[in-house]
């Protein structure tokens, strides 16, 4: 009776969250059919509730994926109890004498292949060891804590056993899986770069500080030079800066590295970190040092730094690593060529891709004749070769961020294309041919439980696509249809989410300035070049349109890319489409939905410029109807926009643009193309809501919006002004947080030819007193882009060599202060006379500042400039600058800040006696400019593989911003950033 009562308390407690939970894991989405290992440890003979349990896992699961774990004993009265289910307990069960939890324990993590759970450990001052707070770590979900005896709970009962791990661990991370902590504690496996010795020493020197303060450390790398592999080495290296106390924290070291793309900048962290100890009491002289992992496409020539670093504008340091490798790195790598070809046939170097890649530094001839000879040994119409060219393609184009996670395939969502049947005893990973191996590496999920199939290196993704798409005689259009109707992304596993996302990121993320990326894209890099290259962009469309009905149903941006496109290519009927459906999806996300709205005005604007076009002959006031239905169309969605485009993160001046250009559009238009008996009628119909004379009685119903014209007009420039006129946008990217949006530095291109425009609507309203004011603002707009960006105050005056009032030069004499540009610097510096100084560059403060001797001050009084716009320059931690002097509302600014160590005396040559680089190039064919850009694309790959360039090649590469700003110029699209 009382084991009665006992079994009815537990169902009545425990049995239906057990059942939930079981119903929970069992869902295909969570784990996939046949991934799922049931384990059931018996070590009592209390049976309460296991009867139920088990009945339900073996229906959840089925008895395939299932073991029974106890000792002798228990199990054979467990069978007793419950004979009607004994042949499947003596089928799905293990048993042994004498059997301990702690032997049992062990015997499952060495089987499972998991690792021994140990307590993370904080050193102190004493040696002792100090456990962090279990629960504290549990909550930190993103971050891991290297303990104090981090690998050294790992038992060896031989030096044999040893030694095999080591070899299996230095395979595993020579293949190209993520390195691991045993790498680096067995201390052989890792190649030591040159400037680790110097990385640890500016570390330690930040650690060992006796005040509080926040530092950062960048070490700025090219892909596949093994940056996050250095930094880890870094903090592993680090051991030895201990706490004082539980309550007195010193030093605290933070590795940043494959954070997902986010709002939320890496300033924005550093400042979080930063208000919070500074607030509180308890983190006394709180030491933190962030060494923060930086993907660089390619790192330039760094021969004119003093020593193996720089300090940015920011007051970082930033380290540099290049995949190519320096003489003693590359003995070393020799040196363990040869030692891993002393092991047997077995351990083969040369299979050793990501090994192989470094040790040859990144050779591009050595990686593309890898693939060659190696690809040949996977059957072109295999399953195995159908994986890799997915990944290859997902690895490719999916566009990759500063610090983001590189594109892999969760290894559930390709049990179908690989063959998985719960017949076979064997995952299909583990039966990969050896030569897939090389190419592909399969490994534990980041974030989350699950394995991963990704490429074993970086650099193998577009060689290898690109030889799978010869060795096919396939269009790139065609493999990503493929991708698309293939089984990998009809799983219904959990993963699939995530492979969805790689999969919209690669159709639909644009490269851009304002991501921080190193040019900016119309569209994804592969829609582009499907477009680019093959002979139709409607393939680039039908992929899209694939995704829109098979994949992300519904998705307002897939459809917003689809208008954008559609759009580019003169389709304006399936753009507008399109251009609505997005907008009508869009209806739950303001900013979205702005975005949309954009697309969609862009979309109108374009039709009507083209069907205007058309027009040779002045038409009447009723057939201009159906033209101003679109372009009055276009007003609206701008001016939907621009009200729901007011967060933090979208730059209004987009829409804005947008707004006063399709009003100058409309005008023009009734101007140039309408024939009316009285023109200023016109003028008088749009300003005057009484005015409705019968001449324009179709365009009633145009009326109440055309008379928004004026009030839209100055609400916009309100607007303009106080982001022109007062304040100046730049990008708020933390490792160069003083570059000038492209807004600023491409408006001094456009701005004459829209005076010109501007002033034909003059003449039209001079009977106007007050209309005629608003459009003379007109003469003061710009046009541009937005993104995530920050305001800083704008320069109104330059310094001078002149006397009195002329030693200062208004701002407006420099076309904006978008002076990053060399030539143009030089230009404006002989025209107006703007004075050099120069100062002495210093980290104070935690910020980079120029001190400058007060000429006037007779205590020789240093003056302190806090403000430094200068590009991407780089400097050391204390040298001297030449530099030239702009005020603000906010306090004096130094611009082209340059180190006196180049000595290029930039002012006593005569490089602005030619023409400005970008008006020149703004005047060249862009088919041509393209070619140039091609031709730097060569330049770079000859410099990559150790090549020398002619002095003429390397002025081309120096012209590539240009060329590139230039591009966009002639684009004509200045308020298109949706």
């Amino acid at each position: 009776m009382q084991t009665m009562q006992k079994s009815e308390k537990w169902t009545q407690d425990y049995s239906a969250g057990i059942r939930d939970a079981v119903i929970f894991f069992s869902q295909k989405d969570i784990i996939p059919k046949g991934r799922a290992l049931v384990i059931v440890l018996l070590f009592s003979n209390n049976f309460d509730g296991i009867i139920e349990t088990i009945r339900e896992l073996s229906i959840r699961f089925g008895w395939e994926q299932m073991v029974i774990i106890a000792t002798e004993n228990v199990l054979k009265r467990f069978t007793v109890e419950y004979r009607d289910m004994t042949d499947q307990i003596d089928k799905y069960s293990i048993s042994g004498r004498g059997m301990t939890w702690e032997h049992v324990n062990a015997t499952f993590l060495e089987l499972t292949g998991c690792k021994d759970q140990e307590n993370v450990l904080l050193p102190t001052s004493s040696g002792a060891f100090v456990p962090a707070d279990a629960k504290f770590v549990e909550t930190l979900a993103e971050f891991n804590i290297l303990s104090a005896k981090q690998c050294e709970n790992k038992e060896f009962q031989t030096d044999e056993e040893r030694e095999q791990f080591s070899s299996k661990t230095e395979e595993s991370f020579y293949r190209g899986e993520k390195v691991e902590w045993f790498n680096f504690y067995f201390r052989t496996h890792v190649l030591k770069r040159q400037i680790f010795d110097s990385v640890e020493s500016t570390i330690s020197k930040i650690l060992q500080g006796d005040q509080k303060v926040l530092s950062t450390v960048i070490i700025s790398h090219e892909p596949g030079a093994g940056g996050t592999t250095f930094d880890s080495k870094n903090v592993m290296s680090l051991w030895r800066h201990k706490e004082e106390s539980e309550n007195n924290a010193k030093p605290l070291l933070l590795l940043i590295d494959d954070l997902e793309q986010s709002d939320l900048t890496f300033d924005d962290v550093r400042r979080q970190i930063y208000i919070e100890y500074r607030s509180n009491p308890k983190v006394n002289n709180l030491v933190c040092c962030c060494i923060l992992c930086h993907r660089e496409t390619e790192i330039h020539q760094l021969s004119s730094l003093q020593y193996d670093y720089s300090v940015n504008t920011s007051g970082a340091i930033v380290y540099y690593l290049k995949q190519k490798l320096d003489e003693p790195e590359k003995q070393w790598m020799d040196r363990k060529y040869k030692e891993l070809e002393e092991k047997g046939t077995d351990y083969q170097p040369d299979h050793l891709l990501s090994f192989m890649i470094l040790r040859k530094g990144c050779s591009q001839t050595y990686i593309r004749s890898t693939i060659r000879h190696y690809l040949l040994h996977i059957d072109v119409s295999s399953n195995e070769f159908e994986l890799l060219a997915y990944t290859a393609l997902l690895s490719t184009y999916t566009p990759k961020t500063k610090r983001g996670p590189s594109a892999f395939i969760p290894v559930e969502c390709c049990d179908s294309l690989m063959g998985y049947s719960l017949m076979k005893t064997v995952l299909w990973e583990k039966n990969m041919s050896k030569t897939l191996k090389m190419f592909l590496v399969i490994e534990q999920k980041e974030n989350a439980s699950g394995k991963q199939v990704k490429m074993s290196h970086p650099a193998l993704a577009e060689p290898v696509l690109r030889q799978i798409l010869t060795k096919r005689k396939e269009t790139l259009s065609a493999l990503t249809q493929r991708f698309l109707d293939c089984t990998i992304l009809q799983s219904s596993s959990y993963g699939r989410q995530t492979l969805i996302n790689f999969t919209k990121e690669m159709l639909v993320r644009r490269l851009k300035e304002e991501y921080n990326d190193d040019r900016t894209t119309s569209f994804s890099p592969l829609v582009e070049e499907i477009c680019n290259i093959e002979t139709s962009w409607i393939n680039a469309r039908k992929i899209l349109e694939t995704v829109f009905t098979k994949i992300l149903v519904n998705d307002h941006y897939i459809a917003q890319t689809l208008a954008r496109l559609c759009s580019k290519h003169k389709d304006f009927e399936k753009g507008i489409e399109w251009g609505r459906l997005s907008v009508e999806m869009s209806m739950g996300n303001k900013i979205a939905n702005g975005f949309c709205h954009q697309s969609l005005a862009i979309c109108l604007d374009e039709q009507f410029k083209q069907e205007t076009a058309k027009i040779q002959t002045l038409i009447s006031i009723k057939d201009a109807v159906t033209y101003l239905t679109i372009i009055l169309e276009a007003y609206s969605n701008f001016l939907d926009a621009s009200r729901l485009r007011k967060g933090s993160a979208d730059h209004i001046l987009y829409p804005i643009q947008g707004v006063l250009n399709t009003i100058i559009t409309c005008l023009k238009f009734i101007r140039k193309n309408v024939r009316c008996k009285f023109s200023q009628h016109v003028m008088m119909f749009i300003s005057d809501e009484a005015f409705t004379p019968q001449e324009f009685k179709d365009w009633l119903v145009f009326k109440l919006k055309l008379n928004t014209f004026p009030y839209e007009g100055e609400k916009a420039l309100a607007i303009i002004e106080q982001c022109l006129c007062f304040h100046t946008t730049f990008y708020a990217h933390d490792d160069n947080s003083h570059r000038e949006h492209r807004l600023y530095r491409g408006i001094q291109y456009r701005y004459p030819l829209f005076i010109m425009i501007t002033v034909n609507f003059l003449e039209l309203m001079s009977t106007n007193c007050h209309h005629s004011r608003i459009y003379q603002k007109l003469l003061m707009t710009g046009i541009g882009e937005g993104g995530k960006n920050i305001t800083q105050p704008t320069t109104h005056f330059f310094l001078t060599n002149g006397l009195g009032f002329k030693s200062l030069c208004h701002s407006s004499e420099s076309k904006g202060t978008a002076l990053f540009n060399s030539s143009a610097w030089e230009r404006f510096v002989e025209t107006y006379n703007i004075k050099r100084l120069k100062g002495d560059l210093r980290f104070h403060n935690g910020k980079t500042c120029i001190f400058v001797a007060n000429e006037k001050s007779p205590s020789s009084e240093l003056i302190e400039i806090r403000r430094i716009r200068s590009g991407k320059t780089e400097f050391n931690s204390q040298e001297e600058v030449y530099f030239y002097l702009g005020f603000s509302i906010s306090g004096p600014i130094a611009y082209h800040v340059k180190p006196t160590r180049y000595e290029e005396t930039a002012i006593e040559q005569s490089f602005w006696q030619d023409d400005d680089r970008v008006e020149k190039f703004v005047e060249e064919d862009e088919e041509q400019l393209h070619r140039k850009l091609n031709t730097i694309k060569d330049l770079k790959s000859k410099l990559k593989n150790g090549r020398h360039l002619k002095e003429r090649e390397k002025e081309l590469l120096k012209q590539e911003d240009d060329i590139r700003t230039a591009i966009d110029i002639k684009k004509n699209d200045p308020y298109q950033d949706d």
